[in-house]
């Protein structure tokens, strides 16, 4: 039998058990998407929708391209890129997970970067961004802001440091920029157009995850359910690093990003000529070390740890002093409690 007619059989079995699964599991399934729309509509979209605006308008607009020399050598200094690379940096670490890498296509589309220059750009433009990190995870899952302000340091620092650290042996080559620049409300129209086509992707994209989840996991060990939640999509990997009770394993999955953002990105990465193999080592790097920057963050912030009943003897299990001060003043407590000796009167008064 040739070779394509055993990839047809083996697409066609394939596409029937998907048809049996989604007729067995259509309950869960429902459910699933519906959780996934919600969380889009009420958690991530209005993260995200702005940043994505204000982006592709910077980008169409050129505010931020500037020719300063000074600009230049502290870009050249800091991330080996020129200064016109200023917007996808400030987006890709502020505005989410696809404003950065959204914003590195459009320039590169537009020739303003190179292929180089885009694919330095893509291994660290990646962030979760203040609205996610710090508002829907720390705020909302977390119920603790500090939770969501030390996620947000460890995986904006975790992306500088790579970025600062990758290909140090290039030199920030000047491209060719083309002077015609569209007008702000033709280039507001159009940011608002692509940055709904795209929130609408990422909604269908999380929908689907939802559908493998909801087929997926009800035939997997739950040994390897946590490990598809933690890679698979972000807010379901910090669901799973919830209940571990570890907030430097949140750190590690919020960097990552998961395959539900990798799958919207894709063509981006491809027409910009980025491997996916690359970028998820970036990825992964930046995932680890994340998380060993989040365990040092709580060293010094213990208070930021999740807001559980632990967390008072978490406090005092990294300050010594404080410690022994509560065992003095459980010492005394006890004696004041302790029953007195009684003693007897007889009527003459000994």
């Amino acid at each position: 039998m040739k070779i394509h007619s055993v990839k047809k059989v083996f697409f066609t079995i394939l596409m029937l058990l998907t048809a049996v699964a989604l007729l067995l599991f259509s309950q869960q399934i429902r459910e699933e998407i519906r959780r996934a729309f919600t969380l889009a509509v009420q958690t991530v979209i209005p993260g995200l929708f702005p940043f994505l605006v204000l982006s592709q308008t910077v980008c169409a607009t050129g505010f931020l391209q500037t020719d300063a020399t000074r600009a230049d050598k502290v870009m050249q200094v800091l991330f080996c890129v020129p200064s016109s690379c200023i917007a996808p940096i400030v987006f890709g670490l502020t505005g989410g997970y696809l404003a950065g890498i959204k914003t590195v296509r459009a320039m590169y589309d537009k020739g303003e970067i190179s292929s180089q220059q885009a694919q330095k750009l893509s291994s660290f433009c990646f962030s979760p961004g203040p609205a996610f990190a710090i508002g829907a995870v720390g705020k909302s899952m977390l119920a603790n802001a500090q939770s969501g302000i030390l996620l947000f340091g460890s995986c904006t620092l975790a992306a500088l440091l790579c970025g600062i650290c990758t290909n140090r042996g290039h030199h920030a080559t000047p491209v060719s920029v083309c002077n015609a620049k569209e007008s702000l409300g033709i280039s507001f129209a159009r940011a608002v157009q692509t940055s709904a086509s795209a929130c609408l992707s990422l909604s269908a994209w999380m929908a689907v995850f939802a559908t493998v989840q909801a087929v997926f996991l009800q035939l997997i060990p739950v040994k390897v359910q946590r490990v598809f939640l933690l890679f698979s999509e972000v807010t379901g990997g910090v669901l799973q690093a919830e209940q571990q009770c570890s907030l430097p394993l949140c750190a590690a999955v919020l960097c990552f990003g998961g395959l539900c953002i990798f799958c919207q990105l894709l063509p981006d990465l491809q027409a910009m000529g980025i491997s996916l193999s690359s970028f998820l080592k970036n990825r992964l790097v930046q995932a680890l070390l994340s998380a060993c920057l989040c365990r040092i963050g709580l060293f010094f912030f213990p208070s930021a740890d999740f807001g559980r009943p632990t967390a008072s003897v978490k406090m005092f299990r990294n300050k010594p002093v404080a410690s022994l001060f509560l065992l003095f003043v459980c010492y005394i407590f006890i004696l004041d409690l302790a029953p007195r000796e009684k003693t007897w009167y007889t009527v003459d008064g000994r």
